[in-house]
């Protein structure tokens, strides 16, 4: 999850579904109001990596799947496949609407604070474990076109 406020944020999702196929999701926030975009991905796939990478002011939310899965059927890369940007499969790009500049400035010159980190719920109540493998954040931001 990527968050700017209470009303402009991104999280990313695997949402489990045991009787038809998962589901990676991605929900944008923005002044409130919120858009959800998802895509399959087979039953028996129990791993998935994901990241969310920020150039710019826009953040791009990506997925890869392990080698061993059968990443034909899904439309995601396996890792160390050749398509995609170092095997992984773009699911968003989105716009943060107050993260408003490249240069990480906030509107009226302030720094533009940015947190992230994992978060899991369970739409049925009690009851759900998740397990999350890895986590790496690295400060700072791909350049995006410059502002001249």
């Amino acid at each position: 999850m990527v968050r700017l406020s209470p009303s402009c944020w991104l999280k990313t999702s695997v949402e489990f579904h045991p009787d038809r196929p998962s589901q990676l999701g991605v929900v944008v926030t923005n002044s409130g109001w919120s858009d959800w975009s998802t895509m399959d991905f087979p039953l028996g796939v129990d791993e998935v990596s994901l990241r969310v990478r920020r150039e710019g002011s826009d953040y791009l939310v990506e997925a890869t799947l392990p080698a061993s899965a059968a990443a034909a059927t899904t439309g995601v890369q396996a890792g160390g496949a050749a398509d995609g940007v170092d095997g992984w499969t773009q699911l968003r790009m989105a716009h943060l609407i107050e993260d408003t500049a490249p240069s990480g400035l906030a509107a009226g010159g302030g720094t533009c604070a940015v947190a992230a980190g994992l978060y899991c719920a369970s739409p049925l109540g009690p009851g759900f474990e998740a397990t999350f493998h890895h986590l790496t954040a690295l400060r700072g931001r791909i350049e995006g076109p410059r502002e001249d």
